[in-house]
């Protein structure tokens, strides 16, 4: 395994680990009659705008270190 796909790997960890942080977060603070719009949209901008591109850029790493061990 190249050090892209090792990259690319960790990237989505990171990725995995903010959704996560923000679904747990989520969980932990509020029960459902208590949560209030900000909180909830908080929390979807962090697993929208952070999560899934980091994971996605991860995605992209991994794929592109395959196909360079394809290449050589």
């Amino acid at each position: 395994m190249n050090r892209v796909r090792v990259a690319g790997l960790t990237v989505v960890a990171t990725g995995l680990a903010a959704v996560q942080g923000a679904l747990r977060w989520l969980a932990e603070a509020y029960t459902w009659d208590q949560l209030s719009r900000p909180a909830y949209a908080m929390a979807v901008l962090v697993v929208l705008g952070v999560g899934l591109p980091v994971m996605a850029s991860g995605v992209y790493l991994v794929h592109k270190g395959r196909v360079d061990d394809a290449r050589s």
